[in-house]
């Protein structure tokens, strides 16, 4: 069996035990989980190449840099009160962001992952297309 199913499958039961979790989205969650399952794939699985990543290091949350929303959609782009452009992410709310060009006619929003850089938060979204 593999790690991240067993964690994924304890998720209710670490909510119950550290209640600051219930704040977050579970999807968000679970995406951690995977980052995770991926990072170690890499270490003990070998690329077509033959090479191994390195060892895994712990990081602290001062070091998690960005989480991801993996299930958006156009909806989660909405005006607030004052005109500017906002997305709407769950367990967080409105989030204002740089609206800078329309999303491509027959495209949908598929993933946004929130970042922390130096000078603020930002918002990188996928966009996939849409099959009509």
């Amino acid at each position: 069996m593999l790690w991240e199913t067993v964690q994924l499958a304890d998720l209710t039961q670490t909510k119950k035990l550290f209640p600051e979790y219930k704040s977050m989205h579970s999807q968000v969650l679970q995406d951690v989980i995977q980052r995770v399952q991926t990072t170690m794939d890499n270490f003990t699985q070998a690329d077509k190449n033959g090479k191994t990543s390195g060892r895994p290091r712990f990081k602290g949350s001062n070091y998690y840099n960005s989480f991801s929303y993996p299930q958006l959609s156009n909806t989660n782009i909405v005006k607030n009160a004052n005109g500017r452009f906002c997305i709407n992410l769950p367990k967080i709310g409105l989030v204002p962001f740089v609206y800078n060009r329309p999303i491509p006619k027959g495209f949908k929003v598929k993933t946004g992952t929130v970042i922390r850089e130096v000078d603020g938060l930002y918002i990188s979204q996928l966009f996939i297309f849409k099959n009509l």
